[in-house]
C-alpha cells in the first residue's frame, strides 16, 4: 500500500533525549522525518483502527511491530509533476564558480605503496578529490530525482556547472520557539531553565527567489492503514494521511556487466556501525573477501566508502513495560547519514544486473531496523570513479 502525508503544521522532530537535566537546554531537533517517527506515527494509526484498546496486550503490541515500512522518500510538486528528493550523494562536493555550482566527484584510487595510512588492507581504495577550491557553502540539501538520475547513470561529470536550483533545494524551513522550563510540583516556571523546539515546515525554500515549495512524504506499508488525519513527532502535531498512486522510482537499465556499483543511503543506517555487519571488512587483514549478499548467491565486496556522519537517536520503547509501568526509554542509536555512498566490487561483472535489480528500493538493515524503514538504499554506476 503507497501513502503520502503532508501538514500546513509545524512538527517537532526530538532526538529522544529527555528534559530536565540541570542545564540543558533541550534535546536536538532534526530537520527531515526520522524512520521510526514515521514508523510509530504508522503503527499507532493502524493499531487504533483496529481497537481503541489495542495496545492493551503485549501480544498486539508485538503484532504491530511487524507492520513493514519501506520506500521513504520526501517529493515536490514542480513544474507540473512529482520530483522525487534525494539526500545529497557524499561522493560529491561543490565549488563556486562565478554565480554558479561546479560539481567535483571523488575518485577512488588505490593507495600508493608510499603511503602513509593507518589502514594495512591493501584492497581498500581511497576516496580522493582533485580540487583546490574550498566547499561551497549554499549548496543543494535535497536534489530533484531527475539530477540524482542522471548522477546515478554516470551523466554528471565532475568539472559540470549549474545553478543551485537546476540540482535541487536548500534544507527544509525550521525555526526554533524558546521555552521556559517548568517545575512539576508547583505547576510554576523555574528561573534560568529553558529549552528549546526546533519546528519543521514540511517546505524548502528556492535559492532563486526564495518562494517555498511545499513538501510530502512517500512512504509504503505492509499493512493498509487509515487515512485521514495522525498525529506525527512531538507535541501531537498532525499531518494528513492519503492514498497515492506514486510510485518508487524504477530501476534504471544501465547496469549490465558492471564490476563496481555504487551503493547510496536514501534513510537513515541502523546498522550498529558504520556499514552493515555482513559487509563490514577487516581492514588490519591484506585483503577483502567476497561474502553473499544476504538470502541471495551474489559475491560482493566493499571497496571503499564516503560515510555522511552519523546522528544519535533514541525515542521510547513502549513494548517493554517493565514492572508495570508503560515502557522505558530506547538506549542511543548512532545511525549512519542518508547520502552515505558505498563501492561495491563483484565476484562476477556479469550478474551486474541482478545484483542491482535486487538491492534496488531494499533495506541494507536487517530484523525490527528493515520493518521501521531504515537502510532505503539505490544503486549507481562508479565505472568512471574507480582507478584501478
Amino acid at each position: 500500500m503507497r501513502y503520502s502525508i503532508k501538514t500546513r503544521n509545524q512538527l517537532i522532530l526530538r532526538d529522544g533525549k529527555p528534559f530536565g537535566d540541570e542545564k540543558n537546554f533541550g534535546g536536538s531537533s532534526y530537520s527531515s522525518i526520522m524512520p521510526q517517527t514515521l514508523a510509530g506515527m504508522i503503527r499507532t494509526a493502524i493499531g487504533f483502527s483496529k481497537s481503541p484498546n489495542y495496545f492493551t496486550t503485549d501480544e498486539n503490541i508485538q503484532a504491530i511491530l511487524n507492520v513493514v515500512i519501506s520506500k521513504v522518500m520526501y517529493y515536490a510538486k514542480l513544474a507540473g509533476k512529482n520530483e522525487f528528493l534525494t539526500p545529497p550523494p557524499a561522493d560529491v562536493v561543490f565549488t563556486k564558480n562565478g554565480e554558479k555550482l561546479k560539481l567535483n566527484q571523488l575518485a577512488f584510487t588505490e593507495m600508493p605503496a608510499d603511503c602513509g595510512t593507518d589502514i594495512r588492507n591493501r584492497d581498500w581504495l581511497v576516496p580522493s578529490l582533485d580540487c583546490s577550491e574550498k566547499p561551497a557553502k549554499d549548496i543543494p540539501q535535497r536534489w530533484f530525482w531527475d539530477s540524482f538520475s542522471q548522477y546515478l547513470n554516470e551523466r554528471l561529470p565532475s568539472g559540470s556547472v549549474f545553478s543551485l536550483d537546476d540540482i535541487g533545494i536548500t534544507s527544509m524551513i525550521s525555526d526554533v520557539h524558546i521555552h521556559n522550563g517548568l517545575d512539576y510540583g508547583t505547576r510554576s516556571t523555574q528561573n534560568g531553565r529553558l529549552f528549546a523546539n526546533k519546528q519543521l515546515y514540511m517546505a524548502a525554500k528556492k535559492q532563486s527567489d526564495g518562494s517555498a515549495v511545499p513538501v510530502e512524504m512517500y512512504f509504503e506499508t505492509s499493512e493498509a492503514m487509515p487515512v485521514g488525519d495522525a498525529f506525527l513527532g512531538g507535541e501531537r502535531k498532525t499531518v494528513e494521511v492519503e492514498e497515492t498512486s506514486l510510485e518508487f522510482p524504477l530501476l534504471p537499465k544501465v547496469f549490465e556487466n558492471q564490476r563496481f556499483l555504487k551503493v547510496i543511503l536514501m534513510t537513515h543506517g541502523n546498522f550498529g556501525g558504520w556499514c552493515p555487519k555482513w559487509l563490514m571488512p577487516d581492514l588490519k587483514a591484506d585483503s577483502i573477501e567476497f561474502v553473499n549478499v544476504p538470502e541471495t548467491e551474489f559475491r560482493v565486496r566493499l571497496r571503499s566508502a564516503c560515510v555522511s556522519g552519523w546522528d544519535g537517536v533514541s525515542g521510547w520503547d513502549y513494548a517493554s513495560k517493565k514492572d508495570g509501568g508503560n515502557g522505558k526509554p530506547k538506549a542511543l542509536s548512532k545511525l549512519v547519514r542518508p547520502g552515505t555512498v558505498y563501492l561495491l566490487e563483484l565476484e562476477n561483472p556479469s550478474q551486474s544486473a541482478d545484483v542491482a535489480n535486487y538491492l534496488w528500493g531494499s533495506s541494507l538493515c536487517d530484523g525490527q531496523a528493515k520493518k521501521d524503514g531504515f537502510g532505503l538504499v539505490v544503486l549507481g554506476l562508479a565505472a568512471k570513479q574507480v582507478k584501478v
